[in-house]
């Protein structure tokens, strides 16, 4: 198919403007030959007419002594007015103007606006005729009824370049909507992820280079959305391989710890390993949330049970202070609940809580203390975690709940792997409230997890 040639939007205005002008003049030269037809076929009388009636009946009237016996024969070209002489009319074409005084008297011949008077004198008066320099219809009905030949040419040739301009311009808008049309439809189509897109040749070179930007525009954003979708399935595989490398340690230590408790233990003893056997299994329920959740791309099913918060926070307080107390970092808290239970998944919740925590306790100093609120009312549970840290630098305040994102080394260790706050905020966000992270005036973090 042979394609279009480019134009510009000058030459396309342009264009426009000639072709309006041209019809314009065309519709023009119409009128000026229907009035001119008009003329020719007697249908319309010259601008003279009336001027040249005036004289005529003038020179018929010379013989006559009394003019009021013939005004009425005075056909409507002109207007008459015959006036006694005190200048009070007592006969004219126009019956409102009888008894009207007529003064000053015009005077022959004297052009008033459009307009021209002839006068005469007989026995019963002065008669005086009005004439019109303007065209007239042979119809006496249109000369009365319609507008003069003139006024309606002029405003044909309005309502003509009123249709021209309207015309061109609808006949411009289509070209341009056609123009436009397929960069509308394709923005629309990127916006429901769908990158199939493809443009038609455009014939306005400045809509051309549009076209050309937004293909390369959308090239780009393809490229973008598949180095994303490669590096979540990198983050993927990253999971899935930390999960495979942890499972079997956890195993192993599972089961030396129930082979431990078979053995003669005393009952503090017995106690410890319970709690060993406890956390390895929550470790494990931790690994499958990670894993779920890095490859679950629908919704995920929360287990959402009814838990008592007292009780709740106290097992999470405990299993803190034993973590602190490998670090000799104390363990704080302060606890206001007007509600008494909140539904949510438990294990999800207490991990989060428990990530928080432990990640506090890795970076506040030896002997410093980690504090630990938690506040519950109208169906919202607010637990805030405060460290004695270095706090968060600028990117991570920025980007630190991001999947494996570490940031700077003040806050990074061979401990972490960037999933903690990663899996809080998971986890608040399936409970539809928020994770919020800052740096107290004082020194340290401040981490606040929101539930709903």
């Amino acid at each position: 198919m042979e394609l279009k040639k480019e134009k510009t939007l000058r030459r396309i205005f342009t264009e426009f403007i000639l072709r309006v002008g041209a019809e314009m003049v065309a519709g023009g030269l119409l009128l000026v030959g229907i009035f001119t037809l008009g003329l020719y076929f007697g249908w319309i009388l010259p601008a003279n007419f009336s001027e040249q009636y005036a004289k005529n009946v003038m020179q018929e009237l010379e013989a006559v002594d009394r003019a009021s016996d013939v005004v009425e024969n005075i056909q409507d070209y002109v207007n008459y007015y015959l006036v006694d002489e005190s200048g009070a009319v007592i006969a004219s074409n126009h019956p409102n103007k009888i008894g009207e005084t007529i003064n000053p008297k015009p005077k022959e011949g004297l052009l008033v606006g459009r307009s021209g008077w002839l006068q005469q004198e007989f026995s019963d008066g002065t008669l005086y005729l009005e004439y019109y320099v303007r065209s007239f219809y042979a119809s006496t009905y249109l000369n009365r009824y319609f507008l003069c030949p003139a006024y309606a040419m002029g405003f044909f040739a309005f309502l003509m370049i009123l249709l021209v301009v309207i015309g061109n311009v609808r006949r411009l808008e289509r070209f341009f909507q056609g123009e436009l049309k397929p960069l509308g439809a394709a923005a629309e189509r990127i916006s429901l992820d769908n990158l199939e897109v493809e443009l038609p040749p455009a014939t306005v070179s400045e809509v051309a280079r549009v076209s050309d930007s937004f293909l390369k525009m959308k090239q780009e954003l393809s490229d973008s959305l598949e180095r994303e979708w490669q590096a979540q399935r990198n983050r993927r595989a990253q999971i899935a391989a930390l999960a495979h490398d942890l499972k079997t340690p956890l195993t192993v230590i599972l089961g030396n710890l129930d082979l431990l408790a078979e053995t003669g233990v005393s009952e503090d003893q017995k106690q410890m390993i319970d709690v060993a056997i406890g956390e390895v299994k929550h470790s494990e329920d931790y690994i499958g949330i990670l894993v779920d959740m890095a490859k679950n791309t629908g919704e995920v099913e929360l287990m959402k049970t009814s838990i008592e918060l007292a009780s709740f926070f106290d097992g999470i307080e405990s299993k803190a202070r034993l973590i602190g107390e490998q670090k000799k970092v104390a363990i704080r808290t302060d606890y206001h609940f007007m509600d008494t239970n909140y539904l949510g998944d438990r294990n999800r919740v207490e991990r989060a809580i428990l990530n928080l925590l432990s990640n506090a306790i890795d970076y506040s100093p030896e002997g410093g203390t980690v504090a630990l609120h938690a506040h519950a009312a109208d169906g919202i549970v607010t637990v805030t975690v405060e460290d004695q840290g270095p706090g968060f630098s600028q990117e991570m305040l920025h980007s630190g709940v991001e999947l494996f994102k570490m940031g700077e080394s003040s806050r990074s260790s061979k401990k972490h792997y960037g999933i903690g706050l990663y899996m809080a905020q998971n986890t608040a966000k399936l409970h539809h409230g928020q994770l919020l992270i800052a740096n107290r005036n004082e020194g340290g973090a401040q981490i606040k997890l929101i539930l709903k």
